[in-house]
């Protein structure tokens, strides 16, 4: 049990605590996207380095969180280390990988209010059995909506940073 008595939620169960959407801002502002940068500690190395896997997981995600996939490409560096980026219609999300300190970087960028990157973020987590994670959720494009009208429908807004404590 850590600190304070309370177990650590997962991603997923974190931000439906804090709030699921993040699009609105106060004074009639939208944004128009939403940005998840992932950083995962500790993670399974073998996961990690295998190229397919790590598409596989990533291309999961996307689906999970209802993403209209287009087109996927991943590069295994010689001696480890995967790169990556899957291209949905909504976006993207994108990996880097280093096995060698089991460390691995994501960003999962979503246009519109259709997706739900939090349940691609709590998946991502769980496969690569990250044991220490953080992830900052940012509104990118913002406008003044009475100035600016924009085609997409608003969201809620909330900023955030949460993860499991980095220092043991």
């Amino acid at each position: 049990m850590p600190p304070g008595g309370r177990t650590p939620l997962a991603p997923t169960a974190f931000l439906r605590a804090k709030g699921p959407d993040f699009g609105r801002q106060g004074g009639g502002g939208v944004t128009l996207g939403k940005h998840l940068m992932m950083e995962l500690y500790d993670c399974d190395p073998g996961v990690i380095r295998d190229a397919a896997a790590v598409e596989r997981v990533l291309v999961a995600s996307a689906k999970l969180c209802k993403a209209t996939v287009v087109q996927s490409v991943f590069h295994l560096f010689n001696p480890f280390g995967v790169s990556g980026v899957v291209i949905i219609a909504e976006s993207h999300l994108a990996i880097h990988t280093w096995p060698e300190y089991a460390y691995v970087s994501i960003d999962i960028f979503t246009c519109g209010d259709a997706l739900d990157p939090i349940v691609a973020a709590g998946y991502i987590v769980s496969q690569f059995k990250a044991g220490r994670y953080q992830i900052y959720k940012i509104r990118r494009g913002k406008f003044d909506a009475r100035k600016r009208p924009l085609m997409t429908k608003p969201e809620l807004s909330e900023e955030l940073v949460f993860g499991r404590p980095l220092l043991k």
